[in-house]
């Protein structure tokens, strides 16, 4: 069984409705309100892993794990972000490659400080094989899912 991180990515058909992703629901209210709305301070930390690495890490898996007992492997990225990171990221793209300006609207201070958020993928990790999450990665995929809605 493998256990996916937090998944975001451009959906293949825009009917899908995952819309309560981060940062799928930015990059939709990016596009219908000109807004990205924030219910808390968004200092949760989150390890955010694309479609493209969750199938990377599937087929390593599907590789390296050739156990005949039932086993559970915890799919991640190498590293955390932050959720107001997120919409910074998704506020950036629509400026530089769509020319639109959007407004982040944070409706709480609370968390007051970030939190830890770690998963370990050890079946991963034991075959020296990581995912990477790099910011221009994040950013390409939120293109595809702006484009996806415009």
């Amino acid at each position: 069984m493998i256990r996916p991180a937090n998944i975001y990515g451009a959906m293949v058909d825009k009917l899908i409705d995952r819309w309560s992703l981060v940062p799928n629901c930015f990059c939709k209210e990016g596009v219908e309100k000109g807004t990205i709305t924030l219910m808390s301070s968004g200092k949760q930390q989150r390890n955010f892993l694309s479609l493209e690495n969750i199938c990377k890490g599937t087929f390593e898996l599907l590789n390296v794990l050739r156990h005949e007992n039932f086993y559970i492997a915890n799919l991640a990225s190498n590293h955390c972000i932050d959720i107001i990171t997120m919409a910074r990221f998704t506020k950036e793209v629509f400026k530089t490659v769509f020319s639109k300006d959007i407004e982040i609207i944070v409706k709480s201070d609370e968390p007051k400080i970030s939190n830890t958020f770690k998963i370990i993928s050890n079946a991963l990790n034991q075959n020296n094989f990581q995912l990477n999450e790099s910011e221009e990665q994040i950013k390409k995929e939120i293109i595809k899912i702006i484009q996806l809605i415009s």
